[in-house]
């Protein structure tokens, strides 16, 4: 059985320090599209509780390590994304669905409003920084900036399309 779940790690994971000594541990949260998966089922599910054992008279310290995992239409299946109107750290739903999900609407139409002359678009990356402002735009039903860059647009489209769950 794993020592952490997959969404942390921990370096070291194991050592000794010898008395007036000190050694720093580093913790490492990292949600992935399988994680992202989970989370929307599961939303709290990022707790884990780290035992540090010592051989002074067998004193162990426990650490919880917890966040809060604020749900995304990246890694969310289609239904979901069809039956949300607001954005989706809100609990708003409409009953039926809609055509096409919202964020797919607004990406799409940003880009052929904003990027009809750039080439390439779907070949060049995007700006990482700039791609993570345009998730959060499209997560909590915000406009896309004018003034993003195309190519961030367009990886972040790529992104969502590939995240989408499939069903079975």
């Amino acid at each position: 059985e794993p020592l952490c779940p997959r969404w942390l790690t921990l370096a070291p994971i194991s050592g000794v320090v010898m008395p007036k000594q000190s050694v720093e541990i580093q913790f490492g949260i990292l949600v992935d599209l399988k994680e992202a998966r989970i989370l929307h089922d599961f939303p709290d599910y990022l707790m884990h509780k780290v035992v540090l054992h010592t051989s002074d008279k067998g004193k162990s310290f426990e650490i919880t390590i917890e966040g809060k995992y604020i749900l995304s239409c990246f890694g969310a299946d289609l239904q979901a994304m069809n039956r949300r109107l607001s954005g989706f750290g809100e609990k708003t739903l409409i009953e039926g669905q809609l055509m096409v999900p919202k964020e797919i609407h607004s990406l799409t139409q940003w880009l052929t409003k904003n990027a009809n002359s750039k080439e390439d678009i779907f070949l060049l990356s995007g700006k990482e920084e700039e791609k993570r402002k345009i998730r959060e735009c499209i997560d909590g039903n915000l406009p896309i900036p004018v003034d993003a860059e195309p190519f961030s647009v367009a990886d972040c489209l790529t992104d969502l399309l590939s995240s989408i769950q499939t069903p079975g």
